[in-house]
């Protein structure tokens, strides 16, 4: 439950606004409701805290988590261990993808919306990262022994969220591997080789690359 600490004219300044936004709010719904645009319901839901913005944009790619008790959970969880720590995201993700809020198709789409949902909690619900850059979560068979691993998939709009919390998705990710007994990637010596081969190129052809001036 967010708290403000303000004036008493201030105070009444934000309750008005808020006030005026579900009036309007309200009535584009029921203007929705005539049928007469593609969508019966208005697109964008009214979200204040992180906990609401994180359902809200979750719930964009699986409706069943709208309501489900998810953000009562964040709350807790931030009283824990305080607001924007890593380990609320990290444990909201394992227990959406426990499907202790809601249900999923598949052990697959359950550790996905997991990861989307404790990534969305670290880019405060406010980006489109956790939806569009982060695109699926594959179980893929390792050449080893045939056992699933998890292949994360991501595209440009990945960047919005920023390096740390990128990195923090992947973070996520491999918690929830690990939370589900998920085997690791089997890396093949001639990959390692191949990565080796591409960062000498790229020290020694460009970031340390003696450039001659013009003359």
């Amino acid at each position: 439950m967010m708290v403000l600490v303000c004036s008493p004219a201030i105070q009444n300044y934000f309750d008005s606004i808020g006030t005026e936004l579900r009036k309007q709010h309200s009535l584009a719904q029921q203007a929705r409701e005539k049928n007469l645009d593609p969508e019966s319901y208005v697109d964008i839901p009214l979200a204040i805290s992180v906990a609401q913005k994180t359902e809200a944009l979750i719930a964009s790619v699986a409706p069943q988590i709208k309501d489900s008790g998810i953000v009562a959970a964040i709350e807790e969880l931030e009283k824990k261990y305080g607001a924007g720590d890593w380990r609320v995201a990290l444990e909201i993700a394992g227990k959406v993808a426990e499907q202790k809020f809601c249900q999923f198709e598949n052990l697959q789409e359950a550790i996905e919306i997991g990861i989307r949902t404790g990534f969305s909690y670290v880019t405060l619900g406010s980006v489109s990262a956790p939806l569009e850059g982060f695109v699926e979560m594959k179980f893929k068979k390792r050449i080893a022994d045939n056992k699933d691993y998890m292949a994360l998939y991501f595209s440009g709009p990945i960047r919005g969220a920023g390096g740390t919390a990128i990195a923090i998705c992947i973070l996520i990710a491999d918690y929830l591997r690990q939370k589900f007994a998920v085997a690791e990637y089997d890396i093949q010596d001639i990959e390692v080789a191949r990565y080796q081969v591409e960062l000498d190129d790229y020290l020694s052809k460009i970031a340390h690359r003696q450039y001659k001036p013009r003359k």
